[in-house]
């Protein structure tokens, strides 16, 4: 999508809706397939969760659904919906991730050694920018639940901003969106309800651990339905 066309469409219709229903990776990223190519930054992406947030500023009785997923990690080489290097190394990026979960759900040195022999069949560059990439998005749906556990307190007090980065593997919290608001027009939570997907199945994996995060961050923070 592209995400100028998109934002001013919101932007102009917004003041008119009593509801938005938000996939996140549409609005933060121009769609379900742009999240797992694209090459913004996490500051980009953060600054277009600020934004979605302000439509609640702007709209203090707008109730909003937002939708986000973890991002997969398929098993097999193919890159019709993912960065051009799964057609390559998908399936070594899937067994890298799934011995690194491993190693870190059982601590057995030998699943250590099992990810680090994958990753050196895969280009350094590329293994890096499956981290990044992986990285960024974790950080940013952590983003958009630190908003929300927020959002009864600092929003109302006229900003939502990130503590530490304990709670999640590889998270860096330091380019939160910080989001302004007027306490006396907040009406509730800044999301409506915040419904978060997993696409695989796997045991283990990257993807398994920032699943396992989010579900550890929710019951923290009394976000689960």
């Amino acid at each position: 999508a592209n995400l100028t066309l998109l934002h001013a469409w919101v932007d102009a219709n917004i003041a008119a809706c009593d509801v938005l229903v938000c996939s996140s990776e549409l609005y933060l990223y121009g769609g379900l397939i742009a999240s797992r190519q694209s090459n913004d930054t996490q500051d980009e992406v953060m600054a277009r969760l600020a934004h979605l947030a302000a439509l609640k500023q702007r709209r203090p009785s707008l109730r909003m659904y937002v939708s986000s997923v973890v991002m997969r990690i398929p098993s097999y080489n193919e890159d019709v919906e993912e960065p051009w290097y799964w057609a390559l190394y998908g399936a070594t990026l899937f067994q890298f991730s799934y011995y690194l979960g491993k190693y870190d759900a059982l601590h057995n040195a030998s699943d250590l050694a099992t990810a680090e022999a994958y990753a050196k069949q895969v280009p350094p560059a590329i293994v890096q920018e499956f981290l990044w990439r992986r990285s960024r998005n974790h950080n940013v749906t952590m983003a958009l639940l630190e908003l929300q556990t927020k959002s009864e307190h600092s929003w109302r007090a006229g900003s939502a901003s990130h503590g530490n980065s304990d709670h999640a593997p590889h998270i860096n919290s330091d380019h939160a969106p910080h989001v302004n608001s007027d306490a006396s027009h907040q009406d509730g939570p800044l999301f409506a309800n915040v419904y978060i997907t997993l696409d695989d199945n796997a045991l283990y994996g990257l993807n398994i651990e920032e699943a396992e995060a989010i579900r550890n961050y929710t019951a923290a923070h009394g976000l689960e339905s």
